[in-house]
C-alpha cells in the first residue's frame, strides 16, 4: 500500500549508490498506514532532459524515514488525511528510484498509454457525490414544505420537478462521458495502438469537464435544497465540500480542454 506525492517537491544530491533527498511534499494522500512512501524530486546539478525539463524522478521510501506533519485542515475530503511529509538528507538507493516520465517498464497495455494525473479516480468521487446528493434531494423533496406555501411539499412544484430531472440527466451524461472516453483509449491500448490526439485529449479533457461541471451541478442541488443543505448535520453540504476540494486538484485543471480545442480546430496535432 502506497502513499505520497508525485509532484517533484524534493531536491536530491547524487551520491555513490543513490541520492540524498530533502524536501517537503504536500497533499500526500493514500493509505493511513502505508508500506511505502512515494516522493517526486529534482536531481540537482543534472543536465536537463532532451525536452528541456529538469531531471525529475520519483523515489520509494519506507514510511519510518519520513516525518508526517499535521497540516490537513481542509474544506473537504477531511477523511483522506492528505497531510504533508518531509525528508531531511535521507539516502535512497538508486534501485528505489526511477524517472518521473519515460518509457514503460511494465508489460501491460494500460501502462503504454501516455501519463496522466489520476483524473479517472477523481471522476468517480465527483460522480458518486453527485448521485448521493441527488438522493438526498429526492428525500428532501418528499418532506420539505416551502415556508410560504406549507400546504405542499417542494417535490410537487413543477419548476422543481423540471430542474431536478435536468440535474439527473446532466449527472448521467457525465457518467456516460467517463465510460465512453475511457473505453476508447483502453480499447486502443488493448489493440497495441496509441489513441489519436482527439481521443486522448477527449479523455483527459473529460476529467477537467467532469470536475468543473460537477461543481456546477452541486451548486444547483444546494440551491434547490434551500436552507436545509447548509446545516453540518446534512450530508449534502459535506458532498458539496468534498467535490469543491476535489475540483482544485491538478486532475481537474490539467489544460486538456484547451488542447482538445486546439486539435479540433486544426491548431495542434501532437500529444
Amino acid at each position: 500500500m502506497l502513499r505520497g506525492a508525485i509532484a517533484p517537491k524534493g531536491k536530491a544530491t547524487p551520491v555513490a549508490g543513490g541520492y540524498r533527498i530533502s524536501g517537503r511534499w504536500p497533499l500526500a494522500s493514500g493509505s493511513f498506514d502505508p508500506d511505502w512512501m512515494l516522493a517526486g524530486f529534482v536531481v540537482e546539478g543534472a543536465p536537463p532532459l532532451p525536452d528541456g525539463r529538469p531531471d525529475m524522478r520519483v523515489a520509494l521510501i519506507r514510511p519510518e524515514r519520513v516525518t508526517f506533519l499535521d497540516t490537513w485542515d481542509a474544506v473537504g475530503l477531511r477523511a483522506t488525511q492528505s497531510t504533508d511529509f518531509t525528508m531531511d538528507d535521507v539516502f535512497v538507493p538508486e534501485h528505489f528510484t526511477g524517472p518521473l516520465m519515460g518509457d514503460n517498464h511494465i508489460p501491460a497495455p494500460f501502462y503504454n498509454l501516455p501519463y496522466t494525473a489520476t483524473g479517472a479516480s477523481h471522476d468517480a468521487v465527483v460522480i458518486g457525490c453527485l448521485e448521493g446528493a441527488l438522493g438526498d434531494l429526492a428525500e428532501l423533496a418528499a418532506t420539505k414544505r416551502p415556508a410560504f406555501n406549507p400546504a405542499v411539499v417542494i417535490g410537487q412544484d413543477p419548476v422543481f420537478q423540471e430542474k431536478f430531472a435536468e440535474l439527473h440527466l446532466r449527472t448521467a451524461a457525465l457518467n456516460a462521458l467517463l465510460e465512453q472516453t475511457g473505453r476508447t483509449v483502453m480499447d486502443r491500448a488493448l489493440a497495441g495502438d496509441e489513441p489519436t490526439p482527439t481521443e486522448w485529449f477527449g479523455y483527459t479533457g473529460g476529467h477537467q469537464h467532469i470536475h468543473h461541471e460537477g461543481i456546477r451541478i452541486l451548486n444547483e442541488i444546494m440551491t434547490l435544497s434551500g436552507s436545509t443543505g447548509l446545516y453540518s448535520s446534512n450530508p449534502m453540504q459535506r458532498r458539496w465540500r468534498d467535490v469543491r476540494c476535489v475540483s482544485q486538484h491538478v486532475a481537474g485543471n490539467n489544460g486538456s480542454l484547451r488542447r482538445l480545442g486546439a486539435v479540433l480546430s486544426g491548431q495542434e496535432d501532437v500529444r
